[in-house]
């Protein structure tokens, strides 16, 4: 690298092995350049990261140069020594995607950040590896005025990540186990006198589910006739001072007694308890409260009903018929096997089925695999299936074949674990039902839910087309009245008080251009005019305005980081959607409340850019919060939806959401909804962030004096309507230029390969013909590269107009438009040569 050698360099101290390696190499060979020749800058960044005990290195230069210290190395893997000196892209091509542009970005503002427990896939060891980093970026100032490096420093979080997450699932385990078991925890200290106990503990002793609860509650809901034996050798416990009293810390305290609730009823406890010394010398019981009053009872019953072995063996053999009775008297195939998968107990609609599956006929002793030994998949199968049972719980699994031909039905195989008097597993029950007719029938409903949706979406298009309809034939009677009028007028003679009439027409074709746009932004077709936007400044501006629209009841907060990304929006379009979410949480605060308006920066991984239904990258965000009723899951779920509202008959069309769902999604963003009755609202929209510096939003001017045409300027009108052509003709006559007329870009394109001076191009965008305004543009262009062009349309077609990115020279004028505008942008683009 280019540098300025001293008069005399300071050798590298220290840096372990990679130390070393750069003592040792000859950097005279590599582009780097000899060690002598490097910046100061470099050589003393490359000191702290070689000499940092943590993870270190250093992307140096535009070619982003990785140099780093030895812990870097084993986090590396294989790809160390060979990445030591080499561009980071080409080191890390599995990262490089996301960690290239950071790094580009630390370099040219000079501002570093942090990211904490990044999830990201690492190619280690001739594999990928799934890891956690929390790391952060900062600048590296170089001899001139600019930044020439970024230090990175990083701590691997993978193993503490699943450590955590391990201890939480045995945590959770716990608490389960003592839910399932049914078993209170307590932790007593007698010196501090506290007991701490869990719901369950309450239960068991009867008391109230909140509040504190002292030493004295659990001994008093002891039965009189246990209450001193169990809390004098229980004190006895919980003062031991010193074990050469006997007593070690982590002896095992076992009690039996009964409990009395307030309702009189008894119940059978047993306390099991452990000795533990605290960090301060003082000794505590912890352990756990069982309720054995059911087990007690039970217990009383069986000794009862076996009064001899003979009774017991009785008892178990009626118990095997009945059971068997059940087995053979059912539809359901029924099978109990061992951990070993020998056949205890099969019914024969059990024994029938697997004969048909596998050609051979079980008992019981028999050993399915053994069965199977020539038939290794049919094994495998098996061993798969009833693996899960005799390993897990109970579990469910639905066998959905799929056949057409329905040759083998589909099943619900349930799996419960089978046990033995001492509580042991010993293998499972599998009860296999038939559910072929229960599958096809909710088919079935999925198909009638299905038709019923597009029923209902039909439904919404005749409620859109009926109301256009009527909004449409009010609108044109407003305007062909008045021009009937006029007519009329015109005839007689009356110039009289004719400008009620023009603007009553003005007026009716204002409210139809106006609707037009909103059906476009619903529609996702509305011409867009994207402009590189600071939504900050967009947002300061509109404080005011929105601040009197909500009114004083209602506590604005605007919330504008510093350092917020551009992003390319139409800003018109950002104004009404911010404008029409503030007036939403206002409707939601009908007595008053707080309205936030925040916007933040937001790098989307892929887990979370998914969830979103966005690609993952940078965004920015603009959240809009109330504190109003909130919504309920299913007003969430349909709030997008069109004509949807709940605001009262009058009062709300259903199409503001819908409205800016789809602008925010024809500009390459998302809208989420997060709420909870009750709680209030969050409206966020998500918008893609724009490499590039944020423009002034730009207004096209409506000059006070039309301007005029130089001399010979001409014009080529390119429509297939002839009214808008007669109509910007008109316009150009006025303004003195002069004017040729096509119908289809055939004949348009045919104007243009003549000789005529033609200054600029009005094109509509969609022409008959099989050319449409773009195709006509781009030829033309071939033959007159400097040609200037301004398309005029209803609605932009992403193919025609490259997803609003136009060539320059080029312009977009969305019909209905001002006369006058009209005029403006003519003078511009003739003008502008």
């Amino acid at each position: 690298m280019p540098g300025e050698q001293p008069a005399q360099v300071q050798p590298l101290i220290g840096g372990g092995k990679i130390g070393q390696h750069v003592r040792d190499t000859d950097w005279a060979a590599t582009p780097l350049g000899d060690y002598a020749g490097w910046p100061q800058s470099l050589r003393s960044a490359l000191s702290l990261v070689l000499n940092s005990k943590g993870v270190a290195a250093l992307c140096w230069g535009p070619q982003q140069w990785l140099l780093y210290n030895d812990a870097y190395s084993a986090a590396l893997g294989d790809r160390h020594p060979w990445a030591f000196g080499r561009p980071m892209p080409e080191v890390l091509t599995d990262l490089a995607p996301m960690l290239g542009p950071q790094v580009a970005e630390v370099l040219a503002t000079g501002r570093g950040f942090a990211i904490e427990n990044l999830a990201m896939v690492m190619r280690r060891h001739g594999r990928d590896e799934p890891t956690i980093w929390t790391y952060n970026f900062s600048p590296i100032q170089g001899e001139g005025t600019g930044f020439a490096g970024v230090l990175l420093l990083a701590t691997e979080m993978t193993q503490q990540k699943l450590a955590d997450r391990a201890e939480q699932q045995v945590r959770t385990r716990l608490t389960t186990a003592l839910q399932v078991a049914k078993l209170g925890a307590f932790d007593w200290c007698h010196a501090a006198g506290t007991v701490e106990v869990d719901a369950r503990s309450r239960v068991i002793f009867g008391l109230p589910l909140h509040g504190a609860i002292r030493e004295e509650d659990i001994f008093g809901r002891i039965a009189p006739k246990d209450r001193d034996r169990v809390q004098s050798e229980a004190t006895m416990y919980a003062r031991l001072e010193a074990p050469s009293e006997g007593l070690d810390p982590g002896r095992t305290v076992e009690f039996s007694y009964d409990v009395v609730h307030p309702d009189g009823s008894l119940h059978s406890v047993e306390s099991n308890g452990q000795v533990v010394q605290a960090p301060d010398g003082t000794y505590r019981v912890v352990g756990t409260f069982n309720d054995v009053t059911d087990l007690r009872c039970a217990q009383k019953v069986l000794q009862e009903q076996k009064a001899s072995l003979e009774q017991q063996v009785a008892q178990r053999t009626i118990e095997r018929d009945l059971l068997f009775g059940i087995f053979e008297t059912t539809d359901v195939m029924i099978m109990a096997c061992g951990l070993d998968y020998t056949i205890l107990a099969i019914n024969k609609a059990n024994a029938d089925e697997f004969e048909r599956i596998y050609g051979v006929r079980p008992k019981v002793g028999d050993n399915m695999l053994d069965l199977l030994d020539d038939q290794p998949e049919h094994q495998a199968q098996v061993r798969e299936g009833w693996g899960q049972g005799l390993t897990g719980g109970e579990i469910t699994i639905i066998e959905d074949y799929g056949d057409p031909a329905r040759a083998r039905p589909d099943y619900e195989v349930r799996f419960r674990p089978l046990w033995n008097e001492r509580g042991e597993r010993i293998g499972c029950y599998q009860f296999v039902t038939d559910v072929t007719e229960r599958l096809r029938d909710q088919a079935k409903l999925a198909q009638m839910q299905e038709a019923l949706r597009q029923s209902q979406k039909m439904e919404a298009v005749g409620q859109l087309t009926g109301g256009l309809a009527h909004d449409f034939n009010n609108l044109l009677t407003g305007i062909s009245g008045s021009l009937e009028i006029l007519s009329a007028r015109v005839a007689q003679g009356r110039t009289k008080d004719l400008e009620r009439f023009i603007a009553a027409a003005e007026g009716a074709a204002g409210r139809a251009a106006a609707l037009t746009h909103r059906l476009l932004a619903f529609s996702r077709r509305q011409t867009l005019a994207p402009q590189p936007t600071d939504v900050n400044r967009l947002m300061a501006g509109m404080e005011e305005l929105i601040r009197r629209t909500v009114g004083p009841s209602v506590v604005l907060e605007v919330v504008g980081p510093e350092g917020l990304w551009p992003t390319l929006i139409d800003p018109n379009q950002l104004e009404n959607a911010l404008l029409n979410l503030s007036i939403n949480a206002r409707d939601a605060m009908p007595e008053g409340g707080r309205l936030t308006i925040e916007t933040a920066n937001m790098w989307l991984d892929e887990r979370a850019a998914g969830e979103r239904d966005l690609a993952a990258g940078p965004y920015i965000s603009l959240c809009v919060t109330d504190t109003g009723t909130g919504m309920t899951p299913e007003v969430v779920e349909r709030a997008f939806d069109p004509f949807f509202t709940t605001k009262p008959l009058g009062q709300g069309t259903g199409l503001g959401l819908s409205m800016i769902h789809g602008f925010v999604r024809q500009s390459g963003g998302q809208v989420h909804i997060h709420s909870r009755l009750g709680q209030g609202s969050t409206m966020c929209l998500y918008l893609p962030r724009h490499l590039g510096a944020a423009d002034a939003t730009e207004k096209v001017p409506v000059p006070t004096q039309v301007p005029r045409a130089e001399a010979g300027q001409t014009v080529l009108v390119v429509d297939d309507e002839p009214t808008v052509r007669m109509l910007i003709l008109e316009v150009l006559e006025e303004l003195g230029y002069a004017g040729l007329e096509a119908e289809d870009g055939a004949a348009g394109l045919h104007i243009l390969r003549s000789d005529a001076r033609i200054d600029l191009l009005v094109s509509d965008v969609g022409l008959p013909g099989g050319m449409n305004g773009r195709q006509m543009a781009d030829a033309a262009r071939a033959l007159r590269p400097t040609l200037k062009v301004l398309f005029i349309t209803g609605y932009a077609e992403n193919a025609v107009l490259s997803h609003g990115h136009l060539e320059p020279g080029m312009r977009v004028l969305t019909k209905p438009f001002a006369l006058e505008a009209l005029a403006s942008r003519i003078k511009e683009l003739t003008s502008d040569r």
